[in-house]
């Protein structure tokens, strides 16, 4: 996506990486007509935030049913950790990114996790289960 600063330091690293032919940059602002094209082909969604407070990429990845792997700022460990839609790093570096890359991918039995506790989130937070529970509070007060 667009960066908000300057994205020179980050271009050096791509450029110099010996595995610059495995990285697709896409550095400019990416429509909503074409965001399923991204979600629809990514196994794991990367959130390597140094400071947040939430992010409104984990409800676009839970729609599209893409688990997580985030650092542990912001309100994300309750999100995507406590819910079990994903990965939340112990600490806010590139190793601990690597590493929980790493755990996701060491088995398909990881990935099929965290997808089930995506699907029970965009359960427990869909419009049918939010007017249920309305509908209950409703007829409590009556």
């Amino acid at each position: 996506g667009e960066p908000y600063g300057s994205f020179e330091k980050y271009r050096k690293l791509i450029d110099s990486s010996p595995l610059r032919g495995n990285i697709k940059l896409i550095d400019s602002y990416i429509p909503d007509s074409e965001v399923p094209y991204y979600f629809s082909c990514s196994d794991v969604c990367v959130l390597p935030y140094r400071s947040a407070t939430q992010s409104g990429i984990s409800s676009v990845s839970y729609h599209f049913e893409v688990p997580l792997i985030t650092t542990d700022v912001g309100g994300l460990k309750e999100t995507v950790g406590e819910k079990g839609t994903g990965i939340v790093t112990p600490e806010v570096s590139s190793e601990a990114i690597l590493n929980a890359i790493k755990e996701y991918f060491s088995s398909p039995e990881v990935s099929k996790k965290y997808i089930e506790g995506i699907k029970k989130e965009k359960e427990r937070l869909s419009w049918s289960n939010f007017c249920t529970n309305l509908l209950s509070l409703y007829r409590q007060l009556q």
